[in-house]
């Protein structure tokens, strides 16, 4: 695995940690995060020829903690500005909501990695990117 090139995206995860807690929600968190993820793959498809497999996996699972350890910290400005997921979060009875967002980070980060994953895989199968 690159961990240079894994510490260099992580910080991606506490930005929309920041954008989420300040009320930028649908649809523009849905792009960023779209984007974000589009162009780590074209990053690790140019760039990282072995381990990319490990390393989309680690940046996914890091943007999920660290997105979510925001929310989790600034929990009630998060509920305020994002009244939407108010309702959302009531749900799980058994843990409190904050603490049930800060355990959902890993899990959705570990997704997002997939996704990478597949990303680029993507562009090294199909779309044939030329690696250096």
């Amino acid at each position: 695995m690159n961990w240079r090139f894994i510490f260099f995206l992580s910080p991606i995860g506490v930005l929309m940690g920041a954008l989420l807690v300040k009320g930028i929600g649908n649809p523009w968190i849905i792009i960023f995060w779209t984007l974000f993820g589009l162009l780590t793959a074209y990053m690790l498809s140019r760039y990282i020829p072995e381990k990319w497999f490990p390393t989309a996996l680690a940046i996914g699972t890091l943007w999920g903690i660290f997105h979510n350890i925001l929310e989790s910290i600034f929990f009630d400005t998060y509920l305020v500005n994002n009244e939407g997921y108010t309702q959302v979060l009531s749900n799980p009875n058994w843990i409190r909501a904050r603490y049930w967002v800060l355990l959902t980070g890993p899990i959705v980060g570990l997704g997002t990695g997939f996704l990478i994953a597949i990303f680029t895989w993507l562009l090294k199968k199909v779309v044939a990117v030329k690696t250096d």
